[in-house]
C-alpha cells in the first residue's frame, strides 16, 4: 500500500507473489511427472527431512507464540493497551 504502484505495477506484484506462493506446491506434482517412480525416494527423503525439522521447530514456534500471547494479555490488562 505504501509503494504507491500503478495498476500495472500492482498487478505485476500480485502475479509474482502468487507464483512464488504456489511454486512449492507445484514441485511435488512436477517432480512426479518428470521423474515418475524414481521420484518416490526423493520425495521420501524430503518428507523425512521435513518431519525431523518440524519435530524440533514446531514446539519452539508454538512456545514463542504462546509466550507472546501471555505477555500481550498481561500488557493489555495492566496498561489497557496490547502489544499489537
Amino acid at each position: 500500500l505504501k509503494a504507491d504502484l500503478s495498476a500495472t505495477g500492482s498487478l505485476s506484484v500480485v502475479i509474482v507473489y502468487n507464483i512464488a506462493y504456489a511454486l512449492p506446491f507445484l514441485v511435488v506434482p512436477l517432480l512426479a511427472l518428470v521423474m515418475g517412480e524414481a521420484s518416490r525416494p526423493v520425495l521420501a527423503r524430503i518428507n523425512n527431512k521435513v518431519d525431523r525439522i518440524s519435530a524440533v521447530l514446531m514446539p519452539v514456534m508454538l512456545l514463542l507464540v504462546g509466550l507472546f500471547l501471555i505477555v500481550d494479555a498481561v500488557s493489555y490488562f495492566t496498561t489497557g493497551e496490547g502489544l499489537i
